[in-house]
């Protein structure tokens, strides 16, 4: 999108042009939720989401006056979004796993075996993304799979230019190390 195009659905959304609301959303749209996507795994949460950030806008749209591009602001609040989702994630995976293990002292030998195989599993794909800091994973994203300019990742991440190529040089030396590693196992 043009920055004159986004200026003017900025001042449309302000003053409650529907139109300019809609045209946001369509323009939009399909972006925030591929990049969602990529942050959550799952399409339904995606989309929850993208609705979420478009809903918060329109709700405060007399008081919301982003200070950075609308595409750089409707990425940063997707990514702030999805970081919530992801933190609630966490509390219930606890959850689930005390539910787990008293399952496992019923369920015996067999309950066991099975789930030290999946943690095994578990542990393999942990560590490759493990070896990755949220804002490189965020950064090699938004720059190779969303086609963000650096300095749109940057405004992203709340970062420099040069913050923002730093953390993807790092993340990709990491990335190089882990695979290299992986393959001599």
């Amino acid at each position: 999108m043009s920055s004159d195009e986004d200026a003017a659905w900025i001042a449309g959304i302000q003053r409650g042009d529907v139109t300019a609301f809609e045209a946001t959303v369509r323009g939009y749209g399909p972006q925030l939720a591929s990049f969602a996507r990529g942050l959550l795994g799952a399409p339904d949460d995606a989309e929850d989401v993208v609705q979420e950030v478009f809903w918060r806008i329109w709700d405060r749209r007399q008081e919301w006056r982003p200070t950075v591009s609308l595409r750089a602001y409707l990425l940063t609040a997707v990514r702030n979004r999805a970081l919530n989702v992801l933190a609630h994630r966490r509390v219930q995976a606890v959850h689930r796993a005390t539910d787990g293990a008293e399952a496992i002292v019923e369920g015996g030998v067999d309950a066991v075996v099975a789930l030290e195989e999946a943690v095994a599993q578990q542990r393999a794909l942990e560590r490759g993304f493990a070896a990755l800091t949220e804002k490189q994973r965020t950064a090699v994203r938004l720059r190779y799979s969303d086609g963000l300019a650096m300095m749109e990742v940057a405004a992203v991440l709340g970062v420099s230019v040069s913050g923002a190529e730093r953390l993807i040089a790092r993340a990709l030396r990491v990335l190089r190390t882990e695979a290299a590693g992986s393959a001599t196992e």
